[in-house]
């Protein structure tokens, strides 16, 4: 029977390595059903092993706040990808613009900068291999043992570029007992998924794993134009791995995936009174949420593939681990027609048109890390290890931006290592003082040739370089009173390095930084209820913020002035019977940007001619937004699950019933606080009924999600007025799924 296993002293509360491999969860975030014999379920809430502090620990015993879903909660709550995260984790906001570019908020924290010079400020590791662009961020996940977010800044353990928080995603590791699983899925919209995976044993110290997957489904919207569909995704990926357990101590394992991911993006104009619909001729506009008319068929291939190597060694003094990888990643050609229109229209006499028409994007990238963690059962316990980063980006834009064809072809190349160490010392059994650093460094050089449309000859050529290094320091207390509570306290920073405008290398912008102070209590109450509670508070400074200048489109990013979060995060999880478990999890954010001026161009342009002939700032439209809003930064998430399981007689069998819901509240997606920039308040639904064979080798389901067909925003464009009060701006926004439904039948021997 799966239990608890206490240490005396001031060691950790810990599970057993059979139990951390085991175990499995049935409800977000980490609690799962305890298991004695595979069919009665024990009475009370289970621990789930996670590495959020680069070893292994309980999610109770670290002082921080951690969303964890295991691979059975991503499986019943439907999580395909990265933007499905939200549905069961609250601060955290994910959008998805053109050519697969993901941009990830935490508590607020992110940006909503473009192409290859900037990235996220969310960090995301998949196999402690660090993704460095926002493109390649966008995962489906294949054959997941779990997800951790880890809000706040990251400031010593996984630093890079991570003021928001990290996203940790791990696969599933090779086993030395045989088995094979997979499922196929049907569903509305086409839907047709397949999935495969089969590991054991080769030798008594090689084990192997191979998982595939295959899911192809049609469009959620339309092209009125020509009737096909878009937003289709198709996805075929596989990923293996082997295993050598060279001895007790010593294991070296090698990796490799490779997806191809084709998908097409639907925007739209959803506002009749704008620019796009009153200057084109015929009338383009359809009151067809999910329709529009285009031009051409929107197009965004990609393909991501990696290898990977990793040692672990435990000795005496503690774990080694080093993981080194190589990957390539590319997306393209992508075709996109930007302007909610299906021809170019005349506007001034000539051809008017926003598409991207061929761009092309291909990353190689090596990063190399290593580590030491000394034993977690002595007073005083540390992290100490550094790692190596090489990123080399092109980047050939073609796109029809106004009147004329931009043609580009960009280059990045970034190179950064860091060295941190992260101490852990109990004073006494029942208080630990925190105190690491990490020290981090990165140079980027950016170039950009503008190339002739007709010859591709360079007309124009621009190239800049920065060298940026920061110290990030992370100090904490832990009070432990009882066994089954934590008190925790935390100040930590932030930094995530400069970067360039992707549309003109000139247009340098600094890092930003973050002090983070934050609070919170994990207590487990009785076996099978647990509350954990947190407060924390941000002071957030240099903001990179972007812009686009209407009517020529220009971009713009500059370091805002600074702002302020605070919010308080709660979980409860419980078992009021032994056959049900529900969960609830809540965020509250309340966020204000400091003294910052910046072009509203909803108001009028941004300049205007001054009394000298030259141009000057137009008072108007430049507004100082200080106390508005955070960008991306609801002020409540939530979401609420509950699991109940059914005996059926006499079969033996066991019918169970998944059911999930999330909130958000209304946010905006620029810092101005205009109705034209701002979503609505949404709940979504999402259920599953599955039933399981006596031996659990086999099940059928039904399953859901957004369940009531909620019409909700993922994503609205800053697109302003175009040249004067007449022309109305376009609310341009990007739509989530609709309601989805399927059926499922799996297998397991």
């Amino acid at each position: 029977m799966f239990s608890f296993i206490y240490l005396e002293g001031p060691r950790r509360r810990s599970i057993a390595s059979g139990v951390a491999v085991a175990v499995s969860s049935m409800v977000p975030s980490h609690f799962a059903v305890a298991q004695a014999d595979g069919a009665a379920r024990a009475a009370g809430l289970e621990e789930i092993v996670v590495t959020a502090q680069r070893r292994q620990s309980t999610v109770q015993d670290v002082g921080a706040a951690i969303s964890v879903l295991s691979a059975d909660v991503i499986d019943r709550a439907q999580i395909r990808d990265t933007q499905d995260l939200p549905l069961l984790v609250p601060g955290i906001v994910v959008s998805r613009d053109i050519g697969l570019t993901t941009q990830i908020f935490v508590r607020g924290i992110g940006n909503n900068l473009l192409g290859v010079g900037a990235q996220n400020s969310v960090a995301t590791y998949v196999d402690g291999v660090y993704l460095p662009n926002s493109v390649q961020v966008f995962q489906n996940f294949v054959d997941v043992e779990r997800i951790e977010v880890l809000k706040g800044p990251q400031a010593v353990l996984y630093g890079r570029n991570a003021t928001g928080g990290a996203l940790l995603v791990q696969s599933a590791a090779p086993e030395f007992d045989s088995s094979v699983r997979g499922d196929v899925s049907v569903g509305n919209y086409g839907l047709l998924k397949g999935r495969i995976t089969a590991t054991g044993s080769l030798s008594d110290r090689v084990a192997a794993r191979v998982s595939a997957q295959y899911s192809d489904r049609d469009g959620y919207s339309t092209n009125l134009a020509n009737g096909r569909d878009q937003d289709f995704e198709e996805i075929r990926a596989v990923r293996g791995e082997i295993l050598f357990q060279a001895t007790d101590m010593l294991s070296v394992s090698f990796a490799g995936d490779y997806a191809d991911i084709k998908a097409g993006e639907f925007k739209k104009a959803v506002n009749r009174d704008n620019w796009l619909y009153n200057l084109s001729s015929p009338d383009q506009f359809s009151p067809d949420p999910r329709g529009r008319f285009q031009q051409f068929d929107s197009s965004q291939p990609a393909t991501d593939a990696g290898l990977r190597a990793s040692i672990n060694w435990s000795a005496s003094w503690g774990d080694l681990t080093s993981v080194t990888s190589y990957r390539n990643f590319d997306v393209g050609p992508v075709f996109f027609d930007n302007d909610s229109v299906g021809e170019p229209f005349l506007l001034l006499g000539m051809p008017f048109q926003i598409a991207f028409i061929g761009s092309e994007i291909e990353s190689k990238q090596w990063y190399h890390e290593s580590f030491v963690a000394t034993p977690s059962d002595s007073r005083l316990r540390a992290v100490a290890g550094f790692n190596l980063f090489k990123e080399d980006t092109t980047d050939f834009s073609n796109r029809w931006v106004g009147f004329s064809i931009a043609r580009n072809d960009r280059e990045l190349s970034a190179d950064g290592y860091a060295v941190y160490a992260d101490l852990m010392y109990d004073v006494v059994p029942s208080v630990t003082l925190i105190a690491g650093a990490r020290y981090s460094r990165e140079t980027k050089s950016y170039a950009q040739t503008t190339l002739d449309v007709q010859t591709n000859a360079p007309l124009a050529f621009a190239e800049n370089r920065g060298t940026w290094s920061e110290v990030t320091p992370r100090f904490g207390i832990e009070y432990r009173p009882m066994e089954t509570t934590l008190v925790y306290g935390t100040a930590t920073q932030g930094f995530k390095s400069g970067g360039f405008n992707e549309a003109n290398p000139l247009n340098k912008f600094d890092p930003e930084k973050i002090w983070a102070y934050e609070a919170g209590v994990k207590h487990d109450w009785s076996p099978r209820l647990r509350t954990n509670l947190s407060a924390f508070y941000y002071d957030y400074s240099d903001l990179q913020v972007q812009q686009i200048i209407i009517p020529d489109f220009t971009r713009l990013i500059r370091n805002a002035a600074a702002a302020t979060i605070r919010g308080v995060d709660l979980e409860v999880v419980a078992r009021p019977h032994d056959d049900l478990a529900v969960s609830l999890n809540l965020g509250y954010l309340d966020s204000k940007y400091g003294d910052f001026e910046v072009c509203i161009d909803l108001f009028g342009p941004c300049t205007i001619p001054g009394p000298d002939g030259g141009q000057i700032l137009n008072p108007v439209s430049n507004v100082n937004v200080k106390g508005n809003q955070l960008a991306n930064a609801p002020k409540l998430t939530g979401s609420i699950t509950a699991d109940y399981v059914l005996p059926v007689r006499p079969a033996n069998g066991e019918l169970r019933l998944h059911l999930n819901a999330s909130y958000r509240s209304n946010m905006y997606f620029t810092p101005y606080e205009t109705e034209i920039h701002k979503s609505d308040s949404y709940w979504l639904l999402g259920a599953e009924l599955r039933y399981d064979s006596p031996a659990e080798n086999w099940f059928v389901s039904a399953y859901g999600q957004n369940l009531s067909n909620e019409l909700y925003e993922t994503w609205i464009a800053n697109v302003a007025r175009f040249l004067g009060p007449a022309d109305g701006a376009p609310r341009y926004v990007a739509w989530g799924a609709p309601r989805t439904y399927g059926l499922r039948a799996g297998f397991r021997f």
